[in-house]
């Protein structure tokens, strides 16, 4: 017999957004995510911290206007228990429509797009930095390995890149913390 653990399932969870109808402004949504959505789910327990941070490119600034990128915002919360998302009571409690949309019956993903994952922790990198702030910059990257190759992929990034991200800080000051 296996025993079940009563502990609560810990970890991240992610949200890829971008405008998709022209009708909704990059200013309207963001105004909405600040001000009304980041703190439902917050007083709702869904998560303990949420950042949020904008599309940045080597060669240009923060985007905050519509565009043909996949993803303009990238929304990361800390979740305490992944348990209260599968709550839909607590769900009815957060609007997803709102007076400032272009019809505001309707939910935003009538104008926009949201893309959602959750991630449980695998491994942590400590660098040699003393400082304690939260990342101003996130580093995104999907690594697909071949059928059969995850056990390769996990050994090499361990070895590989652990030591790289150890001694690499890049900081803007473009991001929204939340807590």
């Amino acid at each position: 017999m296996v025993a079940i653990s009563a502990a609560p399932l810990t970890g991240l969870f992610m949200v890829l957004t971008r405008i998709t109808n022209p009708a909704m402004t990059p200013e309207v949504f963001n105004k909405w995510y600040h001000e009304v959505h980041v703190r439902d789910i917050l007083a709702n327990n869904f998560a303990t911290l949420g950042m949020r941070y904008g599309n940045y490119s080597m060669n240009m600034a923060p985007q905050v206007k519509n565009s043909s990128r996949s993803t303009e915002w990238l929304a990361v919360y800390k979740v305490p228990d992944f348990a209260a998302w599968n709550n839909s009571e607590a769900f009815a409690k957060t609007p997803l429509n709102h007076s400032s949309f272009p019809d505001p019956v309707k939910p935003v993903t009538t104008w926009t797009e949201f893309n959602t994952s959750f991630w449980l922790p695998v491994q942590t990198f400590e660098g040699k930095s003393k400082a304690t702030a939260r990342p101003k910059y996130v580093l995104m990257a999907k690594i697909e390995p071949p059928e059969g190759g995850d056990d390769d992929l996990d050994q090499w990034y361990r070895k590989q890149v652990g030591g790289l991200f150890a001694t690499i800080f890049i900081f803007t000051p473009w991001c929204s913390v939340y807590w």
